[in-house]
């Protein structure tokens, strides 16, 4: 026996699958759907959520949704040089604002309705949903 030992150490954390907080997820949804904003399905046929790697881990420590949103008239894969160069057009920053008046109406639901956030709070503190 020469008694070596191995140690492994983790160089790169894995990155955590995203879990979302429905209860928000749908709360921003209503809202988007009675200002008329047009939201978009993740592209299919990539692998993965299409969210920012790190993503996943945020959303395990604090409430995480996903809000896609029209930045061109047919959906353009995120994290893409296409991504890059169609979130600049007029289209994309004109839809940028009503998507900013859905998150203050939803922060404010969140302030005026008690039960909203309790219902929030219960999806970030119960991380099976």
């Amino acid at each position: 026996m020469t008694c070596a030992r191995l140690a492994v150490q983790e160089f790169y954390p894995f990155n955590r699958n995203v879990q979302l907080n429905v209860t928000l997820a749908y709360a921003v949804g209503a809202n988007a759907k009675t200002l008329g904003i047009r939201m978009d399905e993740p592209v299919t046929g990539r692998p993965g959520s299409g969210a920012s790697a790190d993503f996943g881990n945020v959303s395990q420590v604090m409430s995480a949704f996903d809000l896609r949103y029209g930045v061109s008239e047919e959906p353009v894969a995120s994290h893409t040089r296409e991504m890059a160069e169609t979130a600049i057009t007029d289209l994309a920053l004109s839809n940028a604002l009503p998507v900013a008046k859905t998150l203050s109406l939803t922060a404010s639901d969140l302030l005026c309705d008690a039960t909203l956030l309790e219902s929030a709070k219960i999806k970030l503190a119960d991380r099976s949903c």
